[in-house]
């Protein structure tokens, strides 16, 4: 349990920097 809410601590600030850098690859 402790693990997956590290994951998804993680997960949701990388949300919108994968998200930026996809906007400026394409």
């Amino acid at each position: 349990m402790n693990i997956d809410y590290t994951v998804t601590a993680l997960m949701f600030p990388a949300i919108p920097l994968t998200m930026s850098i996809y906007s400026n690859r394409f």
